[in-house]
């Protein structure tokens, strides 16, 4: 077999709805279910972070294409972990402004409080 490159795409926040992960370059014919992938999801419960989280939390990837009846197509291999925490955090890491409300991300790192809401402007004309 010729060796061949891998690629990783990822994307979403840790306190967001999910974690989406593309694997790119795995060929056809490799044998892949999402039991291969638990022991080294299992490995963040043993305490590699900043936090406690990871400790009770049990991460589960879900295969959502480029794998058919236990084998890869050689096309790419997308993955979503959920975060089952999400219900708690929906209101924070929303998608959709809400307005009137201070924006923390925004305001975080500005001298003045800056708006999420189309009321006001998000973005400072100038530092202050």
């Amino acid at each position: 077999m010729a060796p061949f490159m891998l690629r990783f795409l990822t994307a979403g926040e840790s306190h967001g709805p999910a974690l989406v992960v593309i694997v790119e370059g795995v060929p056809a014919g490799v044998p892949l279910s999402e039991r291969d992938l638990s022991p080294d999801l299992a490995r963040r419960q043993l305490g590699y972070g900043r936090g406690r989280r990871m400790a009770i939390e049990q991460d589960r990837a879900e295969i959502r294409s480029g794998v058919r009846r236990g084998e890869t197509l050689g096309s790419p291999i997308a993955l979503e972990i959920r975060n089952r925490d999400w219900t708690n955090w929906q209101h924070t890491m929303s998608v959709e402004a809400t307005p009137d409300e201070p924006c923390s991300a925004v305001s975080a790192s500005r001298s003045r409080v800056m708006w999420c809401g189309s009321a006001r402007p998000h973005l400072p004309t100038r530092r202050q």
